[in-house]
């Protein structure tokens, strides 16, 4: 094993995500159910861009983190929330993004973890927004991951 080989530490997990178009209501994404088994710690990282003809388009989330022992009860992470700023579309046609991240100290969670966003955009009726949710998971029992 490579020492510096960060890939040993780390394991990435698709956490989920979502398109809303135009007209689709801004509501909640719930992201996938993650065995965070044989790791402690972990961070979710939250891309989200804008598109559409709006030049003061805008759009921002919200997001917490859940845990649960059986992925059917979910309770919210203490301290594991996000408010992120608006991107703002600068012209029409010129999509913008962000990324964000929530870290989580796991060591005292159940055994699964999943992300719930909340997007926010200004122009709802027209703009299209894209959330895509990446879990990194570290701080793992045994190595190599």
């Amino acid at each position: 094993m490579n020492s510096r080989d960060i890939g040993n530490y780390i394991k990435i997990v698709n956490g989920g995500g979502t398109i809303l178009g135009p007209g689709d209501a801004d509501a909640d994404i719930t992201g996938l159910a993650i065995d965070r088994t044989g790791f402690l710690s972990g961070v979710f990282v939250l891309n989200y861009g804008i598109d559409g003809p709006s030049v003061d388009g805008q759009a921002g989330i919200t997001a917490k983190i859940q845990e649960s022992a059986d992925k059917k009860d979910w309770s919210d992470v203490s301290g594991a929330t996000i408010a992120l700023a608006c991107v703002t579309l600068t012209a029409s046609n010129e999509p913008v993004s962000a990324i964000a991240e929530v870290n989580v100290d796991f060591s005292s969670l159940e055994k699964h973890v999943r992300a719930i966003v909340t997007p926010s955009r200004k122009s709802v009726e027209s703009d299209t927004i894209v959330v895509g949710i990446t879990a990194i998971l570290g701080g793992a029992d045994v190595l190599p991951v």
